[in-house]
């Protein structure tokens, strides 16, 4: 999954955009895919993060208040004159220093997965931006509140309506009375064989 907007594409045909490789995003230990510290928590920081999308201006929330919901979604990266905690996927991150990894820091000798669309058009550049899928850029979808599965007592069903995404499939078929139902195509609920990605909402849609 790519390091900057948490997405994955396992295969798209004719779209060599979404193909995902191995970077070291802090390969000179000096800047973070060409930001300075400053330019970083600009960008990716999770205190800049918390300052323009944490807050409800009624005051009905304050993600401040949780910080224990981004423990799986954050990173150290350590510049010569500090330290900035960026927002990020750091699930597929890999190193061979294993303090690195227990510490969630990312060193110089850090290898990520990165997506051809955040790097080409907007890391690999003299002058980077944020990609507008980035998760920085206020595209955390977050786990199901734990109030759900903790002391709601919901059905399986319930907790799949209620979570935000969902990484599974429904496969379902329409039964005749003659005919292979392996030999079909998948296609649509209107046909025999059907497939559909369970997905309530659209998380990963590119915000500008």
């Amino acid at each position: 999954m790519c390091l900057v907007c948490a997405r994955d594409f396992p295969y798209r045909d004719k779209e060599s955009a979404q193909e995902i490789h191995w970077k070291q995003p802090f390969a000179d230990g000096k800047k973070f895919f060409n930001c300075n510290d400053e330019e970083t928590e600009k960008l990716y920081g999770l205190d800049t993060y918390l300052e323009k999308y944490g807050k409800d201006p009624l005051g009905y929330y304050d993600l401040g208040l949780h910080r224990h919901e981004f423990d799986d979604w954050y990173l150290d990266v350590s510049f010569p004159n500090r330290k900035t905690r960026i927002l990020c996927c750091p699930e597929d991150k890999t190193c061979a220093n294993p303090s690195c990894m227990q510490q969630r820091q990312l060193c110089s000798e850090c290898r990520a997965p990165v997506c051809t669309y955040c790097y080409d058009k907007y890391l690999n550049s003299l002058s980077p931006s944020l990609p507008p899928s980035a998760l920085s850029n206020d595209m955390m979808v977050f786990y199901a509140p734990e109030e759900l599965y903790q002391d709601g007592g919901l059905t399986i069903m319930e907790m799949l309506c209620a979570s935000p995404c969902l990484t599974a499939m429904i496969c379902f078929s329409m039964e005749v009375k003659y005919g292979n139902m392996l030999n079909s195509h998948a296609l649509m609920q209107r046909h025999r064989v059907g497939g559909e990605a369970m997905q309530p909402h659209s998380c990963y849609l590119g915000k500008v």
